[in-house]
């Protein structure tokens, strides 16, 4: 497995090949280029933070029980059908499948 810093370098390389940028290209934003290397350094180490504790979550989910027992309607799960009018789906999954989608959405743009 790659340490920290060498998957460090390793989104550094894509995020300035992904964006065409280059920490010391033409900039108007007033920023010395140590400065620019420094936020480009704290994004990076968020981003790869961000996506560790997604990948801790997602895996947190598939062990762990987070059903509710509780329709997102407000019913109970057990006995709600598809004659209550809608599909039943338990609000725990619910939620934290949506969660995953919205980090997962986040982290690819």
């Amino acid at each position: 497995m790659p340490s920290f810093e060498q998957l460090l370098d390793t989104y550094r390389d894509r995020v300035i090949t992904r964006s065409g940028a280059c920490i010391d290209g033409p900039w108007d934003d007033g920023l010395e280029a140590a400065a620019r290397e420094e936020l480009l350094e704290r994004h990076i180490t968020m981003t790869l933070a961000f996506r560790t504790l997604l990948v801790q979550v997602k895996t947190m989910s598939q062990q762990l029980p987070i059903n509710t027992g509780t329709c997102c309607c407000g019913s109970p799960m057990e006995g709600h059908t598809f004659y209550d009018g809608h599909q039943p789906r338990d609000e725990g999954e619910y939620f934290i499948t949506r969660a995953i989608m919205a980090a997962e959405e986040a982290l690819d743009q």
